[in-house]
């Protein structure tokens, strides 16, 4: 079992500003060129330096306008300027940033952004609704079935597969899920299956580095002699993270993700099988003990890296948005 990344994977937070008036006539007609442009196109527009590129369609949720600043960047959903409505702006920041520079990078990335685009945030006044956390590993014969999976009751258990037996059961699990949104979740699943399909390639280059960056040699995917790359997921939602842990600011989430993290990973257990008829005091899986050790690593402390151009040269051309 191998280290492959570790990192946050996810950010949804949203402040209390508006895009100024000044700018509404130009998103408007942004939105009406992609729309023109058909299914799933964009219109790029420049603000203050800032390269917009606008969807046809706003956002659910009473945002007007939604806007990526490209792959490596964010996406931006926008309301009209609202006296009666602070909460304009709502930001979700794509994986590839978090997983190549870190959240504090993407963090100060994203404030400068905002000021050019005339949008100025105070520190604690924003409202985390959303951050994930991951750790990769190289894993040798990883077998995953519905009862080696211990949780505490009423928590829903999802296993999927490619093959299914006739009874509807699993004949081997290549992703499972614990929890549901609005609370908390882990997702155990094959990354390595998950960028073959859904073409994400680049990250072969990002686990190399990591695994460069701490002494070990690069993964050829030609030779892993039956290993497979799995990925542990754990997102946090803003129900649980808001109402139940009182988090709400960024100092808050630094200050209480090692704690976050130690509680899931407790409460939601993949096991190994024992004689034990009680199947809570069966053994952790040693792939879960070592998803836990490295998650409760400092996961926000990650060392950057720059593949811009490399990773940019690896994006499959059904990506409709732009870098």
């Amino acid at each position: 079992m191998e280290y492959t990344h570790r990192g946050v994977d996810g950010l949804d937070v949203s402040y209390p500003v508006h895009i100024p008036e000044e700018y509404v006539e130009l998103l408007l007609d942004a939105q009406k060129v992609a729309a023109s442009k058909g299914k799933k196109q964009t219109h790029e527009i420049e603000i203050n330096g800032v390269k917009l590129w606008v969807r046809p369609k706003g956002h659910s949720g009473g945002y007007a306008f939604s806007c990526t600043t490209g792959f490596f960047g964010e996406n931006l959903y926008l309301k009209m300027p609202n006296g009666n409505d602070p909460w304009g702006l709502k930001v979700s920041v794509n994986a590839l940033p978090l997983a190549t520079k870190g959240l504090h990078y993407a963090r100060t990335e994203l404030e400068k952004k905002l000021l050019r685009l005339g949008m100025k945030v105070k520190p604690g006044e924003e409202s985390i609704s959303r951050i994930d956390v991951a750790v990769d590993l190289l894993v040798f014969d990883l077998n995953i079935r519905r009862e080696h999976i211990v949780v505490p009751s009423r928590v829903n258990v999802t296993c999927y597969s490619d093959e299914v037996q006739l009874n509807g059961t699993p004949t081997k699990v290549t992703s499972v899920r614990v929890g549901t949104n609005p609370n908390r979740q882990v997702v155990i699943y094959d990354k390595q299956k998950e960028i073959t399909e859904t073409g994400k390639p680049y990250w072969w280059a990002i686990w190399n580095m990591r695994r460069q960056l701490v002494g070990l040699p690069p993964l050829d995917r030609e030779k892993l002699g039956g290993a497979r790359i799995w990925r542990t997921e754990i997102r946090f939602y803003k129900k649980y993270l808001k109402e139940r842990m009182k988090i709400k600011t960024f100092n808050q989430l630094i200050e209480r993700l090692p704690h976050l993290t130690r509680l899931v990973m407790r409460d939601f257990r993949l096991v190994v099988p024992s004689s034990d008829k009680n199947r809570a005091r069966w053994p952790n899986n040693p792939y879960w003990d070592r998803a836990s050790d490295e998650l409760l690593e400092e996961v926000l402390q990650i060392e950057p890296f720059d593949l811009t151009e490399e990773i940019r040269e690896m994006i499959n051309d059904f990506f409709y948005y732009l870098i």
